[in-house]
Protein backbone atom coordinates (compact mmCIF):
# COMPACT_ATOMS: atom_id res chain seq x y z
CA UNK A 1 0.00 0.00 0.00
CA UNK A 2 2.72 2.45 0.75
CA UNK A 3 4.31 1.75 -3.23
CA UNK A 4 0.73 2.57 -4.32
CA UNK A 5 0.41 6.24 -2.03
CA UNK A 6 3.83 7.81 -3.17
CA UNK A 7 4.63 8.92 -6.16
CA UNK A 8 6.43 6.62 -7.42
CA UNK A 9 9.30 6.48 -10.87
CA UNK A 10 9.55 4.19 -13.50
CA UNK A 11 11.40 1.95 -10.82
CA UNK A 12 8.71 1.99 -8.13
CA UNK A 13 5.84 1.23 -10.51
CA UNK A 14 8.41 -1.83 -11.75
CA UNK A 15 8.41 -2.84 -7.81
CA UNK A 16 4.91 -2.56 -7.60
CA UNK A 17 4.75 -4.80 -10.60
CA UNK A 18 7.09 -7.11 -9.15
CA UNK A 19 5.39 -7.55 -5.64
CA UNK A 20 2.36 -8.52 -7.65
CA UNK A 21 3.65 -10.92 -9.41
CA UNK A 22 5.27 -12.71 -6.72
CA UNK A 23 1.71 -12.87 -4.85
CA UNK A 24 1.08 -10.11 -2.87
CA UNK A 25 -1.64 -8.13 -2.76
CA UNK A 26 -3.08 -5.00 -1.94
CA UNK A 27 -6.24 -2.60 -1.30
CA UNK A 28 -7.43 -2.93 -4.78
CA UNK A 29 -9.10 0.94 -4.00
CA UNK A 30 -5.10 1.82 -3.55
CA UNK A 31 -3.90 0.12 -6.31
CA UNK A 32 -7.20 1.98 -8.80
CA UNK A 33 -5.72 5.18 -7.38
CA UNK A 34 -2.38 4.87 -8.10
CA UNK A 35 -3.25 3.20 -12.00
CA UNK A 36 -5.58 6.37 -12.61
CA UNK A 37 -2.62 8.63 -11.31
CA UNK A 38 -0.25 7.09 -13.76
CA UNK A 39 -2.79 8.11 -16.21
CA UNK A 40 -3.21 11.49 -15.16
CA UNK A 41 0.22 12.21 -15.26
CA UNK A 42 1.18 10.53 -19.05
CA UNK A 43 2.59 7.75 -17.59
CA UNK A 44 0.32 5.51 -19.72
CA UNK A 45 3.31 2.58 -20.12
CA UNK A 46 3.39 2.17 -16.75
CA UNK A 47 -0.08 2.26 -16.07
CA UNK A 48 -0.85 -0.09 -19.00
CA UNK A 49 2.03 -2.43 -17.53
CA UNK A 50 0.53 -2.63 -14.15
CA UNK A 51 -3.17 -3.23 -15.40
CA UNK A 52 -2.08 -6.31 -17.12
CA UNK A 53 -0.14 -7.50 -14.32
CA UNK A 54 -3.09 -6.81 -11.65
CA UNK A 55 -5.58 -8.51 -13.78
CA UNK A 56 -3.38 -11.29 -15.05
CA UNK A 57 -3.53 -12.39 -11.08
CA UNK A 58 -7.33 -12.36 -10.83
CA UNK A 59 -6.65 -9.09 -9.11
CA UNK A 60 -10.02 -6.34 -9.30
CA UNK A 61 -9.79 -2.40 -9.62
CA UNK A 62 -12.01 0.11 -10.02
CA UNK A 63 -13.51 0.38 -12.84
CA UNK A 64 -12.73 4.31 -13.88
CA UNK A 65 -9.16 4.10 -14.27
CA UNK A 66 -9.65 0.74 -17.21
CA UNK A 67 -11.94 4.01 -18.66
CA UNK A 68 -8.87 5.58 -18.95
CA UNK A 69 -6.82 3.20 -20.46
CA UNK A 70 -9.99 2.42 -23.22
CA UNK A 71 -10.00 6.04 -23.91
CA UNK A 72 -6.54 6.51 -24.51
CA UNK A 73 -6.41 3.50 -26.67
CA UNK A 74 -9.29 4.39 -28.48
CA UNK A 75 -8.21 7.86 -29.49
CA UNK A 76 -4.80 6.89 -30.26
CA UNK A 77 -6.62 3.32 -32.45
CA UNK A 78 -5.00 1.23 -30.88
CA UNK A 79 -7.98 -0.82 -31.10
CA UNK A 80 -6.70 -4.44 -30.45
CA UNK A 81 -5.54 -3.34 -26.92
CA UNK A 82 -8.68 -1.71 -26.11
CA UNK A 83 -10.66 -5.15 -27.00
CA UNK A 84 -7.74 -7.40 -25.08
CA UNK A 85 -8.25 -5.25 -22.16
CA UNK A 86 -12.15 -5.26 -22.90
CA UNK A 87 -12.05 -8.98 -22.27
CA UNK A 88 -9.87 -9.48 -19.23
CA UNK A 89 -12.35 -7.08 -17.78
CA UNK A 90 -15.28 -9.19 -18.55
CA UNK A 91 -13.45 -12.45 -17.21
CA UNK A 92 -13.18 -10.63 -14.36
CA UNK A 93 -16.83 -9.67 -14.35
CA UNK A 94 -15.75 -5.41 -14.14
CA UNK A 95 -17.80 -3.50 -16.63
CA UNK A 96 -16.66 -0.26 -18.36
CA UNK A 97 -19.12 3.05 -18.15
CA UNK A 98 -21.67 3.87 -20.83
CA UNK A 99 -19.67 6.55 -22.35
CA UNK A 100 -16.20 4.84 -22.46
CA UNK A 101 -18.40 2.01 -24.11
CA UNK A 102 -19.99 4.31 -27.01
CA UNK A 103 -16.47 5.85 -27.52
CA UNK A 104 -15.38 2.11 -28.15
CA UNK A 105 -18.42 1.66 -30.22
CA UNK A 106 -17.72 3.88 -32.17
CA UNK A 107 -14.16 2.97 -32.81
CA UNK A 108 -14.68 -0.61 -33.65
CA UNK A 109 -17.74 0.73 -36.53
CA UNK A 110 -15.11 3.49 -37.78
CA UNK A 111 -12.58 0.55 -37.64
CA UNK A 112 -15.51 -2.00 -39.49
CA UNK A 113 -15.11 -4.40 -36.72
CA UNK A 114 -18.23 -5.18 -36.69
CA UNK A 115 -18.25 -8.75 -35.05
CA UNK A 116 -16.31 -7.35 -32.23
CA UNK A 117 -18.71 -4.01 -32.07
CA UNK A 118 -21.77 -6.30 -31.61
CA UNK A 119 -20.15 -8.78 -29.34
CA UNK A 120 -19.49 -5.38 -27.13
CA UNK A 121 -22.99 -3.95 -27.80
CA UNK A 122 -24.01 -7.55 -26.50
CA UNK A 123 -22.24 -7.62 -23.83
CA UNK A 124 -23.24 -3.88 -22.54
CA UNK A 125 -27.07 -5.41 -23.13
CA UNK A 126 -26.21 -7.81 -20.66
CA UNK A 127 -25.38 -5.41 -18.01
CA UNK A 128 -27.65 -3.20 -18.64
CA UNK A 129 -25.07 -0.56 -19.67
CA UNK A 130 -27.02 0.79 -22.72
CA UNK A 131 -28.47 4.58 -23.71
CA UNK A 132 -30.26 5.85 -26.91
CA UNK A 133 -27.01 7.03 -27.95
CA UNK A 134 -25.41 3.58 -27.72
CA UNK A 135 -28.13 2.12 -29.72
CA UNK A 136 -27.92 5.23 -32.04
CA UNK A 137 -24.53 3.90 -32.63
CA UNK A 138 -25.21 0.22 -33.48
CA UNK A 139 -27.83 1.18 -35.80
CA UNK A 140 -26.18 3.58 -37.50
CA UNK A 141 -22.95 1.38 -38.27
CA UNK A 142 -25.13 -1.40 -38.87
CA UNK A 143 -26.92 0.98 -41.79
CA UNK A 144 -23.37 1.60 -43.36
CA UNK A 145 -22.81 -1.82 -43.80
CA UNK A 146 -26.51 -2.37 -45.16
CA UNK A 147 -27.19 -4.77 -42.48
CA UNK A 148 -30.54 -3.28 -42.02
CA UNK A 149 -32.19 -6.66 -40.72
CA UNK A 150 -30.31 -6.12 -37.85
CA UNK A 151 -30.31 -2.21 -37.54
CA UNK A 152 -33.97 -2.66 -37.09
CA UNK A 153 -34.01 -5.40 -34.84
CA UNK A 154 -32.15 -3.35 -32.53
CA UNK A 155 -34.24 0.02 -33.49
CA UNK A 156 -37.06 -1.53 -32.31
CA UNK A 157 -35.50 -2.82 -29.06
CA UNK A 158 -34.79 0.43 -28.49
CA UNK A 159 -37.85 1.95 -28.71
CA UNK A 160 -38.96 -1.30 -26.78
CA UNK A 161 -36.66 0.28 -24.17
CA UNK A 162 -38.16 3.60 -23.97
CA UNK A 163 -34.69 5.00 -25.34
CA UNK A 164 -35.89 6.76 -28.19
CA UNK A 165 -32.97 9.79 -28.93
CA UNK A 166 -33.52 13.62 -29.08
CA UNK A 167 -36.10 14.20 -32.49
CA UNK A 168 -33.26 15.49 -34.80
CA UNK A 169 -31.14 12.31 -33.89
CA UNK A 170 -33.51 10.10 -34.61
CA UNK A 171 -34.68 11.73 -37.84
CA UNK A 172 -30.76 11.22 -39.10
CA UNK A 173 -30.87 7.71 -37.71
CA UNK A 174 -34.46 6.58 -39.45
CA UNK A 175 -33.29 7.86 -42.52
CA UNK A 176 -30.26 5.30 -42.56
CA UNK A 177 -33.16 2.87 -43.64
CA UNK A 178 -33.69 4.14 -46.79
Amino acid sequence: NVLCMEDQLEEGCELLRDVIRKGCTTCSMELSKFVASQCSKGRWKEAEELVGVIFDKGLLLDSSCCCLLVRRYCSSRRIDSAIALHIKMERLNVSLDIATYNVLLNRLFGARRIEEAVRVFDHMRGKNLVSSESFTIVIRGLCRIKELRKAMKFHDEMLNMGLKPAQATYKRLISGFK
